[in-house]
């Protein structure tokens, strides 16, 4: 047929398939590239092409076929989720990361993505914080917690951060965010009840707990 009726965008990309299928990478690399070079808008066989360049361990140019894909298709989790993955592979954690951030604002409420992210950020955790200054380490929660607002346990650090600050308003004002979440968790109840005794505000605190009994 590719005798017959040169070029044929559509033919060479099932030529390429059946390479791929047959695990004949070199072959289907070639007939895939051809596809994109008569067909430029030819989609199927760049998201083949993804594979193909994935398993010859081509990653950066696996990269560069998702990033021709997403300026088509710039909502495709999985491309996102995909394009992550490769970064890893390639150890650029940091481009890694970044995507992880901006897809988990385009999806804020996807929960494999949220789950992603909480997935990194446990990763990072300990090696995050213990090099941080107290500050840095408060906006590094600020910036997970905005990501991932159901995670309880950012609350109780971030709160705990802030109150080694000094900052009883701030680690206050966390507390009342996570309740927002996790309401009359004991936990977080107990902090509010703790800080807003730390600052005085002794009938507050027992009107508080009154308010939030469980």
């Amino acid at each position: 047929g590719l005798a017959e009726y040169p070029p044929a965008p559509a033919l060479r990309s099932l030529n390429g398939r059946y390479y791929y299928v047959s695990h004949n990478l070199r072959e289907a690399r070639y007939n895939l590239v051809r596809a994109t070079q008569e067909d430029d808008q030819h989609y199927a066989s760049k998201r083949l092409l993804v594979d193909v360049e994935d398993d010859l361990n081509h990653y950066s140019s696996a990269i560069c076929y998702i990033n021709e894909l997403l300026e088509f298709q710039p909502y495709d989790r999985d491309l996102w989720r995909r394009k992550i993955g490769l970064y890893r592979k390639l150890g650029n954690h940091v481009e890694a990361d970044a995507a992880l951030e901006r897809l988990a604002h385009i999806y804020p409420n996807d929960s494999i993505v949220r789950r992603e992210v909480r997935n990194r950020h446990r990763e990072t955790w300990n090696g995050t914080l213990q090099k941080n200054t107290l500050a840095e380490t408060a906006d590094n929660l600020e910036q997970w917690l905005d990501l991932d607002p159901m995670n309880l346990d950012y609350y109780v650090e971030l709160i705990n951060t802030y109150e080694r600050m000094g900052e009883y308003e701030r680690a206050l004002g966390a507390a009342n965010r996570g309740l927002h979440h996790f309401p009359n968790n004991a936990v977080l109840v107990a902090k509010s009840v703790g800080i807003m005794s730390s600052l005085g505000r002794f009938s507050q605190a027992l009107s508080f707990v009154k308010q939030n009994r469980s």
